[in-house]
């Protein structure tokens, strides 16, 4: 990331700022393994995420800050869920864009696109079903958290909070449980996230074995090949034709004779049929 990039992404912000109806995929930008989420929240405030999943590389983060350059960007909260490490901050816009943030409007970069979205799956159902699994409300606690008695033991042993906290907490509160709970949210991020992967470019087969450091041989389509050029396989005999290999001698159980001539032999007895034995047998019974 460059200098250009960190102000493309600064520009972007101010210039649309986060109200959440957009999609918040179009403030991010990937640098190496660090995810940066940069945006303005509807309280004028700076807001900087950087995400990782492995916590030994966290040490981008400084090098990545440098480059954004934002103005008394100070450390606000770090955060281990699902594997990911994620550390906050907050920022100060600068000062001409605070007077006029209301007025100026920013271009901003080509690469970059507001999408909208569908509201949260819980502003979109009545005030007196469960915010979290959508169920019907009854009990005068649940209407006021709009979250049902089932859900909100979940949620405290989630989140490790006391069962006493409902009473008296704030709407913000409820609206962070609201959306991060929400089974049927849940299941949007998940689905977005398969049709992200399978939308991956997938990876040639050519440009895999440049980067391999050994040789890998091409795969033969064998329907296209001709037969000539198919290996044909060796046939027993002419697996001990050439072969230093010595038959073990056994004891025929008809005659008694010791030979290595056989076409039956039990390894555990050391005994055999011999082919003098079995050629005489199959014309008797014929």
């Amino acid at each position: 990331m460059d200098a250009l990039t960190s102000k493309s992404l600064l520009d972007f912000a101010l210039a649309h700022p986060y109200d959440g109806s957009q999609e918040i995929e179009s403030y991010r930008y990937r640098e190496g393994q660090v995810i940066i989420t940069l945006f303005i929240n509807h309280e004028k405030e700076g807001c900087l995420s950087l995400t990782i999943q492995s916590n030994q590389a966290a040490s981008q983060f400084d090098r990545i800050l440098t480059l954004l350059a934002l103005p008394n960007c100070r450390f606000v909260e770090k955060i281990e869920r699902n594997g990911y490490f994620v550390n906050r901050y907050q920022f100060d816009l600068p000062s001409e864009t605070e007077e006029k943030i209301e007025e100026k409007v920013i271009q901003p970069s080509s690469s970059f696109s507001v999408k909208r979205r569908r509201p949260a799956a819980w502003q979109e159902i009545d005030d007196n079903r469960c915010h979290i699994c959508h169920r019907e409300l009854s009990d005068p606690l649940s209407l006021k958290v709009k979250i049902g008695s089932v859900c909100r033991k979940n949620i405290e042993e989630a989140e490790g909070f006391d069962s006493n906290k409902w009473e008296d907490i704030s709407e913000d509160e409820l609206k962070k449980l609201w959306n991060f709970h929400n089974i049927y949210e849940k299941r949007r991020q998940k689905k977005a996230e398969a049709e992200a992967q399978k939308s991956q470019k997938p990876i040639e087969m050519a440009a895999l074995r440049a980067e391999l450091p050994f040789r890998v041989p091409p795969i033969m389509n064998i329907s296209q090949t001709p037969k000539s050029q198919l290996a044909k396989p060796r046939s027993i005999k002419a697996q001990y034709s050439n072969s230093s290999v010595t038959l073990p001698a056994g004891k025929c159980i008809y005659c008694g004779k010791i030979t290595t001539n056989y076409w039956y032999y039990n390894g555990k007895t050391q005994t055999c049929e011999c082919r003098d034995c079995a050629a005489a047998k199959r014309e008797n019974q014929s």
